[in-house]
């Protein structure tokens, strides 16, 4: 059996799978085996895998109709042998002292999950940022929820699915999965389930992997469904309630959920959908409605809350339709060469 189990989810990325695949054979640890999902892919990228799979009985390459990358890992998940789980992507490209490294820490250390550091890179290799974690060292819940306070809402940190090393029996335990119907975040999301059941985690002053940053990881605005983006922050705040963190970092958690109820309506208003299906649907949650403090916030925002606090359909889409209004004053003002503020 393998130690570790790479599981590499697959989409038309015939451009970058035999980098990230040539960064994970130049490993200078050797116990693994790297599991391929290609989800449907339309390029030459299956064929690309399969020659390597060819040369090297590690890699193995299993073939799913389109499903989308939650669904795709999650048959990773099923196929995987490994002790330790480690999520790449098919653009990433792995330190190559990155395994050898990280799994002895983690081993030493007995953890059940290892965080660590990573870089972002451009086409040309050229490095963006770094995203990091300053605490160093082992950490109970305490620690992690302390930590993912002060740094996801920073830089992510979090969030991203390749920079965690995660014990097989976790996952197990957790019976965490993939959610197939968020499109955005379903990492955050994936890792929300799986942080409670955390009893030891190592933060390690090490680099991972590097992301490929380009145009297609950014969504446009008007592509982002923000009703599952509050889901997510729901299913945040609902780790730290179980792990009794909560209470203590209430006014943080409460305003992300309040902030992405204002998301939902006014994105919506503006993209010309009706906006009671949703309100509706938050006006039903209590569990929404407790997190809502309109005096968390000011101007339009406030008085937008007041409204979803009261139920108050009526007031919510006075106030939406009259800033829509405003906005299309303004902008055609602008497009005529007058520069008044808003």
């Amino acid at each position: 059996m393998p130690k570790v189990s790479i599981i590499v989810p697959l989409f038309n990325k015939s451009k970058y799978i035999a980098a990230t695949l040539e960064s994970i054979l130049q490993q200078k640890f050797d116990d693994y085996e790297v599991i391929i999902i290609n989800d449907g892919s339309t390029d030459e990228s299956p064929q690309i895998v399969e020659e390597y799979a060819e040369k090297d009985h590690r890699i193995c390459l299993i073939n799913i109709p389109n499903g989308g990358v939650s669904n795709a890992r999650n048959v990773g998940l099923k196929y995987a042998r490994g002790e330790w789980i480690q999520f790449l992507d098919g653009d990433d490209l792995i330190d190559p002292q990155y395994l050898s490294e990280g799994i002895a820490l983690a081993e030493s250390a007995g953890v059940d999950i290892l965080f660590t550091n990573f870089q972002m890179i451009d086409e040309n290799g050229k490095l963006v940022k770094e995203v990091f974690n300053q605490y160093q060292g082992t950490a109970d819940q305490e620690g992690l929820c302390r930590n993912f306070i002060e740094y996801q809402y920073e830089n992510g940190f979090f969030g991203y699915i390749s920079n965690k090393l995660i014990r097989r029996k976790l996952l197990e335990k957790s019976k965490t999965v993939f959610p197939i119907e968020i499109s955005l975040a379903e990492d955050l999301d994936f890792y929300a389930h799986l942080y409670p059941y955390v009893q030891k985690a190592y933060f390690a002053p090490i680099n991972s992997f590097f992301y490929l940053q380009t145009d297609t990881n950014y969504q446009n605005n008007s592509m982002i469904d923000y009703y599952s983006q509050l889901i997510v922050h729901l299913d945040i705040k609902r780790w730290f309630v179980t792990t009794n963190q909560y209470s203590q970092y209430q006014k943080i958690l409460d305003r992300k959920v309040g902030e992405y109820v204002y998301f939902v309506l006014f994105h919506t208003n503006e993209s010309g959908k009706r906006i009671k299906g949703y309100f509706s649907k938050i006006g039903k949650s209590d569990e929404i409605l407790e997190c809502i403090h309109p005096e968390q916030f000011s101007g339009f925002i406030r008085w937008l809350l007041k409204a979803v606090a009261k139920k108050s359909y009526n007031t919510a889409l006075i106030l939406l339709n009259g800033r829509k209004m405003i906005r299309g004053i303004y902008r055609r003002l602008r497009k005529n060469g007058r520069n008044i503020p808003l």
